[in-house]
């Protein structure tokens, strides 16, 4: 366990924008995790802290984030714990999609629809990532988090996680950290194909899981730009949810509006990409950050933007949306 000053974030988010950190620490495990906290007790208990995984979901809007960085250190997928009836735990450092990749090949399944999406799993289970019908708290157990001021390690159980869209209780609640998370999968796979263009990349009528996940990564590569050569952070804004009055009085206006369920809520979830569409902005730029030609969810780094040219285009297209629908877009992105 090191801690690093004046650390290059550059490398550490998939937005690509410059910034530094004033302390940074990777750890490998709950103790190094216990020996960072306690290092910061002693000689930054005021810093703020931030635990990151691998910054699919951070915009830096400043040049140096005054505080601590932290970050599980990776580990390979293959040192997954299984026990019985397909109950798996993993440590918060693993890249989801590498996790994913390794469930399938042990024939256990229900992540294949989350194939592909950065990130680790720590930061998954606190964002409630989510694609094509699946969420992935619908397959998590338990979950292993760390107070930040006590140092005492704690389980959540799902209900204690206060799952919603794009939501949970971790969320809410900074001082806990992440160290694991614990999976309830299927031995028996059941595709998953309603949403999107899954089931038209498939030629099997029974796919196997590869095959999903396989079409899923098709899907994902054919519409979303590779943040190694565009920085970005995936889909930008949440897809809001209004009424089903409010949605009817868009389709009496428009035709046809994509929509979809909202499960529990009795409302109505619309598509974000096609609110910004029509409100013009696709494939259009403000200053050094555009709106991806592929698909307008995502926002770009043109090559020199920083921060505050994200931000900049961000609050735009919520200012034309707001205007044209009366609808509010909330950003999936940390603003930092």
């Amino acid at each position: 366990m090191e801690i690093r000053e004046s650390y290059n974030l550059k490398e550490s988010n998939t937005f690509g924008i410059k910034a530094t950190a004033q302390y940074y620490a990777e750890y490998a495990n709950v103790s190094e995790l216990r020996q960072v906290l306690a290092w910061r007790k002693e000689n930054c208990p005021y810093a703020p802290l931030l635990p990151i995984g691998e910054g699919s979901n951070l915009l830096f809007t400043t040049p140096t984030y005054r505080g601590l960085v932290i970050k599980a250190a990776k580990q390979s997928a293959e040192n997954v714990m299984i026990a019985d009836g397909g109950r798996v735990t993993v440590w918060g450092g693993v890249k989801m999609d590498e996790f994913i990749a390794w469930s399938i090949r042990h024939n256990l399944y229900g992540l294949e629809n989350l194939s592909h999406i950065p990130g680790t799993v720590g930061a998954s289970a606190v964002q409630n990532i989510g694609a094509y019908g699946t969420e992935v708290s619908q397959y998590i157990d338990t979950v292993r988090a760390i107070d930040v001021e006590t140092l005492k390690e704690r389980t959540f159980d799902k209900e204690e996680c206060a799952y919603a869209y794009r939501d949970s209780h971790f969320k809410h609640h900074r001082h806990w950290i992440v160290t694991s998370v614990t999976y309830m999968l299927s031995p028996t796979f059941t595709p998953n194909l309603k949403y999107g263009n899954i089931a038209s990349l498939i030629a099997n009528q029974e796919p196997t899981a590869q095959e999903v996940r396989e079409a899923v990564i098709a899907a994902r590569e054919s519409k979303l730009p590779d943040p190694k050569v565009q920085g970005n952070a995936g889909s930008f804004f949440m897809n809001p949810i209004v009424g089903i009055q409010e949605y009817n009085n868009l389709a009496s206006e428009y035709g046809f509006v994509p929509h979809y369920p909202a499960p529990g809520s009795g409302q109505t979830k619309l598509s974000a990409a096609w609110l910004i569409e029509q409100a013009g902005w696709k494939g259009r730029a403000l200053g050094n950050a555009a709106v991806s030609e592929k698909h307008s969810l995502i926002l770009v780094n043109t090559g020199r933007a920083k921060g505050r040219d994200v931000v900049m285009l961000c609050k735009a297209i919520q200012n034309d949306v707001r205007n044209q629908f009366g609808i509010d877009l909330i950003p999936e992105v940390n603003f930092l």
